[in-house]
């Protein structure tokens, strides 16, 4: 990989306080810049899902769409859910060797509200979560999700604020 670093005029510009300084170190980070650009952006795949759709045939069909997106060092990101899309998700990383701790899956968990709080309080939580997993989603992301019958609840809100966000491809199963 071509950087300036590597080069000994790299060393001579910047030991030089001059107008010629600023005109080649601007040329240097363009260059730069436009070779950042040719290299391989690492995917993100989000993975989303009802609860209501937490069968082994569901993991299958997931499994089945996540094969054909994911290459080598691309990241995993979902919702920390024990059930539906985002377990699919913790199950597939854990099949992979994927781990938090490297940066190769990001899991989202809700904060939850105090023992007692009101049902709005873990909704309002749960949104938040939604919103955070939406936020990761850029032009070179795919989102998988395992949506329910009634497509409602927080897998649709999360793809309504992807959407809102970006255009990026979205597999429903």
């Amino acid at each position: 990989m071509w950087k300036a670093e590597n080069f000994a005029i790299y060393n001579v510009i910047y030991s030089y306080r001059g107008p010629i300084n600023l005109i080649i170190s601007h040329f240097l980070a363009f260059v730069n810049k436009k070779m950042k650009g040719s290299e391989k952006k690492v995917k993100k795949i989000i993975i989303i899902g009802s609860r209501r759709r937490d069968s082994q045939e569901d993991l299958k069909l997931v499994w089945e769409q996540f094969r054909l997106h994911y290459e080598d060092g691309d990241v995993i990101i979902s919702g920390g859910c024990p059930k539906g899309g985002d377990r699919f998700a913790e199950v597939i990383a854990k099949i992979l060797g994927l781990r938090e701790s490297r940066g190769e899956l990001i899991i989202h968990r809700p904060n939850r509200p105090p023992k007692g709080s009101p049902k709005w309080a873990y909704t309002q939580e749960f949104y938040k979560r939604n919103t955070l997993v939406a936020n990761e989603a850029d032009e070179n992301t795919v989102v998988i999700a395992c949506v329910s019958p009634d497509r409602t609840g927080g897998t649709e809100d999360t793809l309504r604020k992807i959407k809102k966000r970006i255009d990026c491809k979205v597999v429903l199963v």
